[in-house]
């Protein structure tokens, strides 16, 4: 709660907050990522590996998380990224510098 995440990462690689592994049931709230190089808040999910653990049953909510200015070769980076279905998302300012 109440980070400020800014210009993580070079060349399209760094996340603001980035949740991997075993993390359920947290909160993200009130934080202000911008202007990082991949994703402003990531909850990935590990799948090179079967029954690897994953962050699941999260929430995002009430946050700000903008991009750095868009980049038509990388489509993946989101300004939120949630990549499990269990997770949900509400509230958040997004958009792209």
């Amino acid at each position: 709660m109440g980070n400020i995440c800014n210009e993580n990462g070079q060349s399209g690689e760094g996340n603001g907050i980035h949740l991997q592994g075993l993390s359920q049931l947290m909160t993200i709230y009130g934080n202000v990522c911008y202007n990082n190089y991949n994703n402003g808040i990531r909850l990935q999910i590990e799948d090179t590996v079967e029954d690897d653990p994953a962050a699941i049953n999260n929430m995002v909510v009430g946050n700000v998380a903008v991009l750095h200015e868009e980049d038509i070769s990388r489509p993946w980076d989101k300004a939120i990224s949630i990549e499990d279905p269990s997770n949900s998302a509400a509230d958040n300012i997004t958009g792209q510098l």
